[in-house]
């Protein structure tokens, strides 16, 4: 009671705190009914160019002040245009609404502004809220391809009340279909500021050119690649482009427009210095003790570019902590462990840089750094990076065939990744990546090859191939039941893919030595030899209820490289897209599996429904029911499982969401049950300060006596988690975090608890 007692008077005391302090961050909207924006769409109309010409741009002099008034002079002589196609719910169709762009270069940066009209604007959809969360609203976005080789885009995005998002458009693929991906984590400085009308809304913005790299010519223009999209989600989600798209070529960023430009003669360096603080007071409960823990800590986070083409990251004394809980998932009946997704924005800098077929780089296998360092840089067709870290503590990844282990372990690790690009020709891609561990008495090193070839506009051949060399401790070794000696593996893949309008295929080969090893990745199982196929036939419905739908069939055998099967997978099923903004994903699949030495195999079939019909409120639903294997006893059991989930907009910039599911095996009788619930809230008081509450349950039951007597199993697990965060952010890296953390668990009447108390503050200075 005195827990929950001093939770809600912490919770009070914080919020009126800082929501008696004004939020400074730049941006946010202004609404303005004096004139209509229809006028002011007229006054650039005129100046329209096609967009799908080549353009030419200067830096012009001038400032350019953000406050979505366009009236600075720099805007006349502004590269302006329309964006009169529709490209995703069906082949360059009208747009519904009229957008203008306007794009300009200044001595000081990148100035660019949209005008969105909009003829029901009551339906507009737009939120209040953090950075980097107005993923359902209305929003234009720019595209910039600074280095003109088509492989990379800075992408920027503003929505009607000003919220800002960013991040890093990636066309390097590893194999996948649509593999090409937006990476939200990636912060940088920029401005914005939005103003609705009765008719519409406005956005000017406005980016550094000390902020982003680019290629730089002093005597001679330099080409880029310029994108625009609004993004207008009514009873489809609509998005609207200056060009016509080519639907059958697999790639985004080489259909944008070209514009050549005059880059700055002198580049602007940047040094940027993020010390930060940090403070927690833990207690943890269990049956026999109590343990109470304060902690503060310092550190500091530097950025400096010394080149517009090169960047260097280091962070001594890292806070790596999470801000954010990781969500509960289902861990029972699994062979290998679940993934879970990197949060610390050190590590998600760049990270495309760092993916291939093979998952060889997780970085949540570093856990305590001392310190790092990235160099992150691009020179012509050559790409380079590179990460250091050293870990307080090492963790190791034990593969197998059927099943893997791992653990941590209290020396200090030396982890280093180096990885090596070259652009090839228009599309291709080939690199190295070197991976080395180094700890008391062993070590893990990873050389990599890997190629992405163009073979025509809509075919790639995408391949693989890696060496590893380990070595463990002794002691590791035998208590881990490693092979002994110096263990040398090898992995390979090779995929083939078409990308196109009405159809996709794919297909490919993986394998993995016993032998192999790759401690700075996420590669659990080895020892096998995979083959795949997917098949997928699409077509586009001229229909009020349905634009999009595909019919596919996907197939896969896994063998033990000695030589007996491992598993198949035979799935046929359809996707559509329909009214409201429904998905709608059904399959049926059969599996056969081997588990220790016995064969499971039966059918499945699946549904996934998600929608979002009106801006206040949307959902998903999945349900999977049919045969699945039992690890724990090797059984062939019945499997039910359910995930559902709703998402409130109760005011502009209050959310709540809500997410169920729920596992049941059985055979005859029921084996075991798995249910986790959650509820999360979000209040944005300012486009600065906000307000999150999280509360998490999970319960696992194990039904059959025979997990306790064989097994060692609890009857029931029950835990609980709550988070509450109080937020306040100047800009993308000046923050202050106040919050509350508590785990309160339950192993049959065994409990446990463990709660703490943590700020954090951090604060960007320019030097």
């Amino acid at each position: 009671m005195r827990v929950i007692k001093g939770l809600i008077f912490f919770i009070l005391i914080t919020t009126f705190i800082l929501f008696s302090v004004r939020a400074s961050e730049p941006g946010g909207a202004i609404i303005d009914s004096k004139i209509s924006l229809h006028d002011i769409y007229t006054q650039f109309e005129t100046r329209v160019t096609d967009a799908s010409n080549d353009a030419n741009l200067d830096i012009i002099p001038g400032k350019i002040r953000v406050d979505a008034s366009l009236d600075e002079t720099v805007w006349e002589k502004a590269l302006v245009w329309e964006l009169p196609y529709e490209r995703s719910q069906g082949e360059n169709l009208p747009a519904p609404e009229k957008t203008l762009f306007l794009f300009v270069l200044t001595e000081k940066g990148i100035g660019f502004a949209f005008i969105a009209l909009d003829s029901n604007p009551g339906a507009m959809r737009k939120s209040l809220t953090d950075r980097d969360k107005a993923y359902g609203d209305d929003i234009v976005f720019i595209l910039l391809d600074t280095f003109g080789d088509k492989r990379h885009a800075y992408i920027v995005g503003v929505n009607p009340y000003g919220v800002q998002f960013d991040g890093l458009f990636n066309e390097v693929k590893t194999g996948g279909r649509n593999q090409s991906d937006v990476d939200i984590n990636y912060d940088f400085e920029w401005n914005a500021r939005s103003k609705m009308y009765a008719d519409g809304f406005l956005v000017e913005g406005f980016i550094p050119w000390r902020a982003i790299r680019f290629k730089v010519a002093s005597k001679e223009r330099v080409t880029w690649y310029v994108g625009a999209m609004r993004r207008y989600p009514r009873d489809f989600e609509y998005e609207m482009v200056p060009i016509e798209w080519n639907f059958n070529l697999s790639c985004g960023i080489c259909q944008l427009p070209r514009v050549h430009v005059r880059t700055p003669e002198k580049t602007s360096k940047l040094f940027n210095v993020i010390p930060y603080l940090s403070g927690t007071f833990e207690r943890a409960v269990d049956e026999e003790s109590t343990e109470t823990v304060r902690d503060a800590g310092y550190g500091v986070d530097v950025k400096y570019q010394p080149h517009a083409q090169w960047v260097i990251d280091a962070t001594i004394l890292p806070d790596f902590s999470q801000v954010e809980t990781d969500a509960f998932v289902i861990t029972t009946n699994l062979r290998f462990a679940p993934f879970y997704p990197e949060k610390r924005p050190f590590f998600l800098e760049r990270s495309d840089l760092f993916k291939s077929s093979l998952r060889l780089v997780y970085t949540r296998t570093i856990l305590e750094p001392l310190y790092g360092i990235r160099v992150t840089g691009k020179k012509g067709s050559h790409t380079f990076a590179f990460l250091n870290v050293l870990d307080k503590q090492t963790f190791l990844l034990f593969p197998g065939v059927q099943e893997s282990s791992s653990d941590i372990f209290n020396f200090r690790s030396m982890n280093s990744i180096f990885r090596y690009r070259y652009d090839l020709g228009e599309r291709s891609i080939v690199g190295i990546m070197v991976l080395d561990k180094e700890y008391s008495g062993g070590y893990n090193r990873v050389f990599s090859f890997d190629g992405q070839f163009a073979l025509s506009p809509t075919w790639t051949l995408y391949t693989t191939g890696v060496l590893t060399s380990t070595e463990y401790p002794d002691e590791i070794r035998e208590e881990y039941d490693q092979p002994e000696g110096h263990l040398l593996g090898w992995a390979g893949r090779v995929t083939i893919g078409r990308e196109g309008r009405s159809w996709e295929f794919r297909t490919g080969w993986e394998e993995l030595t016993h032998d192999f090893r790759d401690d700075l990745g996420f590669i659990q199982q080895v020892g096998v030899r995979r083959i795949f196929l997917m098949n997928s036939f699409i077509f586009w419905p001229d229909s009020k209820l349905i634009r999009r739908t595909s019919f596919f069939m996907f197939t896969r055998g896994e063998w033990e490289r000695s030589g007996p099967l491992q598993n198949s997978l035979f799935v046929i099923g359809n996707f559509t897209r329909g009214i409201g903004q429904t998905n709608l994903f059904t399959r049926f699949r059969y599996m056969k599996e081997r588990v220790g030495n016995v064969y499971i195999e039966g059918p499945e079939i699946s549904s996934e429904f998600n929608f979002r019909p009106y801006d206040w409120f949307g959902g998903f639903f999945q349900l999977n029911y049919g045969v699945r294997p039992e690890y724990t006893m090797i059984l062939r059991s019945n499997s039910l499982r359910m995930r559902a989930g709703t998402n409130w907009k109760l005011f502009n910039r209050f959310f709540l969401s809500h997410e169920l599911i729920y596992q049941k095996l059985w055979k005859q009788t029921p084996l075991q049950t798995a249910l986790i619930q959650l509820l999360r809230f979000e209040f944005q008081f300012t486009p600065a300060l906000g307000v999150r509450q999280i509360f998490q349950w999970r319960k696992y039951s194990f039904l059959d006596p025979r997990y306790q007597e064989d097994y060692g199993y609890p009857e029931e697990n029950t835990a609980l988690q709550v988070q509450t965060v109080v937020r306040y952010r100047i800009n993308y890296a000046s923050a202050l975090y106040i919050g509350f953390f508590g785990d309160f668990s339950k192993f049959d009447l065994e409990r446990r608890s463990r709660w703490n108390v943590f700020f954090k503050f951090s604060y960007l200075v320019h030097f």
